[in-house]
């Protein structure tokens, strides 16, 4: 039976035990001897610090870009849908965002609604802005399928995106470019994060591995629903 050479893992929400036994730290004999003779590599950052090369989206940086544009736009009531508090892509959009509030829009209170990466957690998010005194004039959804959720909630009640309220998300999924308005988002370049893993993973066959974290990039992708912002930028 041919052995595996190498292991290149790709998941946001990977269980800490699948990534011990898989990496040989689980403390069984076999776990470890089957590690021993293959070179798994984790592409997500809260595996960083362990003996294996990491890859990661620079999440933070995309959440700071976001929000910088939503300011450059004029939009000075931003407020965010998180992601599951045990993700940590959704912990660093979020980060992203607060500090990015500080940069751009200095004494601006952050508004954080709760949501799930789903379009059902982005709907209800998008009601409880509806619902809200004093409503935000811009919604930035750590993913794109929540952004849609609050984008089908603004229809429904009526309110023009982005004349009325603006909608952004993040990940530049298929469906981003073809719903009215077009959405604004951050794009993540999955087949790069992968190629840069193999090429990396195939190159150190006979090398030892780089053991840092390696953050790929994302840039934004400004379209129609952030656009024409109702205000001045004063």
């Amino acid at each position: 039976m041919r052995r595996v050479g190498g292991i290149i893992l790709l998941s946001a929400g990977l269980a800490v035990g699948m990534y011990a036994t898989l990496t040989g730290q689980s403390g069984t004999a076999g776990n470890q001897r089957a590690a021993a003779t293959a070179k798994p590599y984790t592409m997500w950052r809260q595996y960083a610090g362990g003996a294996h090369s990491s890859f990661a989206v620079d999440n933070h940086g995309g959440a700071r870009a976001m929000v910088q544009h939503l300011a450059k736009q004029g939009f000075r009531r931003i407020a965010f849908v998180a992601g599951p508090q045990d993700n940590f892509d959704a912990d660093q959009r979020l980060r992203g965002y607060r500090d990015a509030l500080a940069e751009f829009l200095p004494g601006t209170e952050p508004i954080v609604l709760e949501g799930a990466f789903d379009e059902s957690s982005g709907n209800a998010a998008g009601h409880a802005i509806l619902a809200m005194a004093q409503r935000p004039d811009a919604v930035f959804a750590a993913n794109d399928m929540m952004a849609l959720g609050c984008l089908f909630a603004f229809h429904q009640a009526g309110l023009r995106v982005p004349d009325d309220i603006a909608v952004a998300g993040f990940d530049d999924i298929p469906l981003a470019r073809y719903v009215h308005p077009s959405l604004t988002t951050i794009a993540v370049d999955i087949a790069e994060l992968g190629g840069l893993a193999l090429r990396t993973l195939l190159a150190g066959r006979e090398a030892d591995m780089p053991r840092d974290v390696r953050l790929i990039a994302p840039h934004l992708v400004a379209r129609a629903s952030t656009r024409g912002a109702r205000r001045d930028s004063s």
